[in-house]
């Protein structure tokens, strides 16, 4: 006699043998504990797909690759983290790559004439941002980095006291009522957007490594190839972050630093300001932070002499009393610095000396400049934008009603970014041409406040050949905004004139209100090549 066909051994070798079967499987298969088993050991990630909720299965798929984690049912998900974190491949490597354009579809916005690989961004939680670029760095191989999460919940208050006076702008607040730490970082480095991060490429099948020294937002930071080398830019904050996660991470211990080395004013400015902040503040935020007790934290802060004060002592030169007696911690903080500068170099993949750490005005580096394929930056300069505003005055007066309500808007924002960002236009030209790379300062920001804003620094380019490209950037909200979305791209053709630009309709109005944009939005799988 015949033995009958044994059905779970079929399936067993099935799932053992082909990483996809099991997403597919019937219910008897995914319900029944030695074909789940089978399925895990040959791929950790059919975990999402088994009908039963067992710590054991779990555990087991962990340890083939500890990114697993984020396929569970909670409480499975909490309960494993640190047991998770352990068995986290330094990288995990994807079966395919290539350029692929992955962009948010955005409620109230027409996407046309994009390529046809547009997906909806997962959301693990409705905490997560839709910006997923913020949270990996495309780097040239094609790998994803994805930052580090910082644990103290006080690191944007440290944050503001490590910028330097020039740019501690960004990370003060207007607004005296409120508390100063909430600063201009993203979110790319917090937990939900990390995780959402990680499950976006495995998804997607794209490779991506999770960053063990730095914590740089892919909004913050550009990888190409300029002039045959590899190079990189990354706003300061990032850098900042990176040395404050370092800090958390043991990364400094047995740190070794030359005695004989004069510090930096930087250094000597840090240093003073963290003894300050951990004395005086800290105490003051745990209120806010920890209690949300808005009246105490008034009072504590009245305590202190206010904000103003608060503001002066951290942007006050250091005294030479206190050089004296900061001497050797300002110069572990140099120490410090370099380690991590070198730290972020080995991860990015890019010699240190064509890393640019430039200095931030507002908000993420790619809502100011942008890389184009030549390897060549464009580089909003509010100076270029006032011309371009008289320019579009003179050859369009007088200007209708709701054009010239705009105009006098962005006249009225740019002379505001005149007097805060000019000194820092000077600066960051200076530090992308110290590189080795070819700078274009543009009138890439025409920003109506809450109305609309055109920024085009906000983009990415997509190759339709050989030698042409298509620049998305951002498109109109209204047709009063024409004028000057049409002037922009005369200019801009006119001077490449390999590049057609396609401004996504409807984006002005969320830039406006959302402070992102294309490529925000956006993410590559890998980074396009300059033209033969």
């Amino acid at each position: 006699m015949i033995a009958p066909f044994n059905w779970k051994v079929k399936a067993i070798e099935t799932v053992s043998t082909n990483k996809d079967a099991f997403a597919w499987a019937p219910v008897e298969w995914r319900s029944d504990p030695d074909i789940v088993m089978a399925a895990i050991q040959f791929n950790p990630f059919a975990i999402q797909h088994s009908l039963i909720a067992d710590s054991l299965l779990a555990v087991i798929a962990l340890q083939k690759n500890g990114a697993a984690r984020l396929l569970l049912p909670e409480p499975l998900r909490s309960d494993l983290l640190p047991f998770a974190e352990t068995y986290l491949p330094d990288v995990y490597r994807a079966n395919q790559q290539g350029l692929t354009i992955l962009f948010c579809r955005v409620p109230g916005i027409m996407l046309w004439d994009i390529p046809k690989s547009i997906t909806q961004v997962p959301k693990i939680n409705t905490l997560c941002s839709e910006y997923i670029r913020d949270a990996q760095v495309t780097l040239l191989d094609g790998t994803h980095l994805i930052p580090q999460t910082i644990k103290d919940p006080f690191f944007k208050g440290l944050l503001k006291v490590m910028t330097p006076p020039n740019s501690s702008h960004m990370l003060l607040n207007k607004d005296l009522s409120l508390p100063q730490e909430i600063c201009t970082v993203g979110k790319g480095f917090d937990r939900e957007n990390v995780e959402q991060a990680i499950i976006f490429d495995m998804n997607h099948g794209l490779s991506f490594k999770r960053a063990k020294n730095s914590c740089i937002e892919g909004g913050n930071c550009f990888v190409f190839v300029s002039k045959g080398e590899k190079k990189a830019i990354i706003g300061e904050i990032s850098l900042f972050m990176s040395i404050l996660l370092n800090e958390e991470n043991g990364f400094f211990n047995n740190l070794t630093f030359d005695a004989t080395q004069e510090p930096t004013e930087h250094a000597y400015l840090v240093v003073r300001n963290i003894e300050f902040y951990n004395k005086f503040r800290r105490p003051v935020d745990y209120f806010w932070y920890v209690l949300r007790d808005k009246d105490k934290y008034k009072e504590e802060l009245i305590k202190m002499g206010g904000e103003q004060s608060y503001r002066y002592q951290i942007t006050a030169p250091v005294s030479d009393q206190d050089k004296l007696r900061f001497r050797k911690e300002a110069q572990i903080f140099d120490a410090k610095r370099k380690k991590t500068e070198l730290a972020i170099a080995n991860e990015i993949g890019v010699p240190l000396k064509n890393i640019s750490f430039v200095k931030q005005k507002k908000f993420h580096i790619d809502m100011e400049m942008t890389v184009m394929p030549d390897g060549s930056v464009l580089l909003n300069d509010p100076m270029k934008v006032l011309e371009s505003l008289n320019e579009i005055e003179r050859d369009n007066f007088p200007l209708p009603a709701v054009e010239d309500t705009l105009h006098t808007l962005m006249v009225e924002k740019v002379v505001e970014d005149i007097t805060n960002f000019d000194s820092v236009v000077e600066i960051q030209i200076k530090q992308l041409t110290a590189i080795n790379v070819d700078v274009h300062p543009m009138a890439l920001d025409f920003d109506a406040r809450e109305e609309v804003n055109l920024n085009f620094a906000n983009g990415i380019f997509i190759p339709i050949s050989s030698s042409k490209y298509k620049y998305l950037t951002t498109g109109t909200t209204h047709l009063s905004e024409a004028i000057f979305f049409n002037h922009f791209v005369a200019k801009f053709e006119k001077k490449f004139s390999s590049v057609d630009v396609l401004g996504i309709e409807g984006l002005s109005r969320f830039v406006s209100k959302n402070e992102g944009g294309v490529r925000c939005l956006s993410i590559e799988s890998r980074v396009p090549q300059p033209s033969p």
